[in-house]
């Protein structure tokens, strides 16, 4: 924590020039209700459309726009809007408000009340409600949960949710060895987690998935390989400049 900040929300954006600025105010909406002392990171991770200007159209200085030009991943873009944190707490949550505001004032109260070290959101979980999911989304989910627990073994149930937070140390030390910066991104840091001995409790969390999807058949695959590339880091390669440990 750097100045007394007690939260900050990461929110990665990409072609979102629609939306952004209503997402944006949600979550300034409920943190204010909910009287939590907080700055939003909107991290532009080189959108080709307006969503920076869109962004920054919202004057509050506890909001700041960042980003690049061209377009990296998710992965890249927390990591990079992380540099500006200075948050005791640190989330990371999806601009496109599939995930209810309120879950990151849920998710706040759970990692503070119970002293976490990471909370993160499980569709699979009993009290999550998930709306508009449709059935490929789900078939990708379950085939790629079932690809995560071959390949590691990792003790959690769903890893791709778009809400985690942490204790800002806590994140510092995982994102010292992380590697992937598109479609793993998620799996990588949890297992980074996992092995440096930090304790993940999952939490059930409202979904609504009402933007329509962009599932391509190459991201999917990308998806995939990444996700081998850190099993490769972790298990195979003796290049210790390539190893995670």
């Amino acid at each position: 924590m750097i100045d007394g900040t007690e939260l900050t929300v990461i929110m990665p954006a990409f072609n979102e020039e629609a939306n952004i600025q209503n997402s944006i105010t949600k979550v300034m909406d409920i943190l204010d209700k909910n009287r939590i002392d907080y700055e939003i990171i909107v991290v532009d991770d080189g959108s080709i459309d307006n969503t920076r200007n869109r962004a920054m159209e919202i004057k509050d200085p506890r909001v700041k726009i960042v980003g690049y030009e061209k377009n990296v991943g998710k992965g890249y873009a927390i990591k990079f809007g992380f540099q500006y944190a200075k948050g005791k707490y640190i989330i990371f949550f999806d601009s496109d408000l599939n995930i209810l505001p309120d879950e990151i004032v849920k998710f706040l109260n759970i990692i503070k009340s119970e002293n976490r070290d990471i909370v993160i959101g499980s569709k699979r979980l009993k009290g999550s409600v998930i709306k508009n999911y449709s059935l490929l989304r789900k078939l990708l989910s379950i085939s790629y949960h079932l690809y995560v627990k071959a390949l590691f073994s990792i003790n959690i149930m769903d890893t791709q949710v778009g809400i985690k937070i942490f204790k800002r140390e806590v994140i510092e030390k995982i994102f010292e060895k992380t590697y992937i910066k598109k479609y793993a991104f998620d799996i990588e840091i949890l297992m980074l987690a996992q092995k440096l001995g930090y304790e993940i409790k999952e939490a059930p969390v409202v979904i609504n998935v009402e933007t329509k999807s962009h599932i391509k058949p190459k991201n999917i695959a990308a998806m995939f390989i990444d996700t081998f590339a850190i099993y490769y880091r972790l298990k195979i390669t003796r290049d210790k400049n390539k190893r995670y440990f």
